[in-house]
């Protein structure tokens, strides 16, 4: 990804202060991956999702206020800077349908129900889906 070019989108997007933020993540976290509108920063135990475009805001508000519920799992999330849009949320690692059914034996009804499966298992085990915002 050239550095120079993705810092131009954002600044043309949001502004110097969304710049310099991702430019403190991609320092301590190396390069981001990226969707269309949110690129992800990941460390050892968190990953920082940071607004690309308006809608990458959007999706981060809408993450953090969905809950966990007898048929929805999702990862912990909390938005760390209600300006800048920035969420934290526990790191998941991805688990396709094999390791699911592996691992517990069936697959969950809400795992259907997430977009591309983005589902995987969290520190303590527990099945969760890690993207989980609307894209329409």
């Amino acid at each position: 990804m050239d550095q120079f070019e993705f810092f131009n989108d954002i600044r043309s997007n949001l502004g110097e202060n969304a710049v310099a933020l991702h430019q403190r993540l991609w320092d301590k976290y190396g390069e981001p991956e990226c969707g269309n509108s949110r690129a992800t920063y990941i460390s050892k135990n968190y990953v920082f999702k940071l607004p690309i475009t308006d809608q990458g805001i959007r999706q981060n508000e809408d993450e953090c206020t969905l809950l966990s519920d007898d048929y929805w799992q999702f990862a912990k999330t909390r938005l760390v800077d209600a300006e800048s849009g920035l969420l934290c949320m526990e790191r998941v690692e991805h688990a396709p349908h094999n390791i699911i059914k592996q691992r517990l034996g069936y697959i969950p009804d809400f795992v259907a129900a997430i977009d591309c499966s983005q589902v995987g298992f969290n520190r303590r085990g527990l099945l969760v889906a890690y993207d989980f915002a609307t894209t329409c």
